[in-house]
């Protein structure tokens, strides 16, 4: 089965294909939540729930080769940096 990489925001995950097009499709009806701290003088923090407009958010949807996929999984998690 093919695997797809799904970016949300700046963090990427892997998925069979035919799940990650379920996310995109359940994050799409998503309603979007949002805190927004101001100075208390102005109110202080505020917390706000709205529909998204189509081009908000960082998402993408990149199918992967197998050979790919298995020579990625072999290399596993990169060292950090010294």
């Amino acid at each position: 089965m093919k695997k797809a990489i799904v970016q949300v925001g700046y963090t990427q995950f892997l998925l069979d294909t035919q799940k990650a097009l379920t996310l995109l499709e359940l994050l799409a009806e998503a309603e979007l939540y949002e805190e927004k701290w101001r100075k208390k003088e102005e109110g202080g923090t505020t917390y706000h729930v709205y529909s998204q407009d189509s081009n908000e958010g960082i998402r993408q949807l990149k199918v992967i080769p197998m050979a790919f996929y298995h020579m990625a999984k072999m290399a596993g998690k990169p060292e950090k940096a010294s």
